[in-house]
């Protein structure tokens, strides 16, 4: 084949293009450059706040007899993981075997209707130990949790 011969390039123009001046602001400011980074070569921990004084504990006194009223809060149970449909008799029946005497099953006060726990209630120790062994019994499709309730906390 022969060779194409391709037309030659145009010549520059002979006339510049005016140079547009510069604006009077700057429309990109330039990141400061990163610093480099140095490994630390030992850890220094921070210092800690200085702390209050504490007084120290006043003596223990001697251990005092329960009163009816504390041993009663001392067996309880709390009662865990609660289907919104069960009832207290329902849960009343559930533990009258291990010596229940009291169900609470607590419900927001605005609507009434059941947090998913309760607190029962026994009349000694040994009838707590049963009911703790309780724990992931199914009631309506649901596996409880049993646990020794814990004490109140002091305002």
């Amino acid at each position: 084949p022969l060779p194409v011969a391709y037309p030659p390039a145009p010549p520059a123009p002979a006339v510049r293009a005016p140079a547009v001046a510069a604006p009077a602001y700057a429309p990109f400011v330039a990141a400061p450059a990163p610093t480099p980074y140095v490994a630390p070569t030992q850890y220094v921990a921070p210092t800690p706040y200085p702390t209050q004084y504490v007084p120290p504990a006043a003596p223990v006194a001697a251990a005092q007899p329960l009163s009816a009223a504390q041993a009663s809060e001392e067996n309880v149970a709390y009662v865990g993981n609660i289907a919104f449909e069960a009832t207290i008799a329902e849960l009343q029946g559930l533990f009258d075997s291990c010596g229940a005497t009291m169900v609470r099953l607590h419900t927001d006060k605005h609507s009434g209707k059941p947090k998913g726990f309760a607190h029962v209630h026994f009349k000694d120790a040994d009838s707590l130990g049963r009911a703790l062994q309780m724990d992931g019994v199914d009631l309506h499709g649901r596996g409880l949790k049993v646990l020794h309730s814990m004490p109140k906390k002091a305002k």
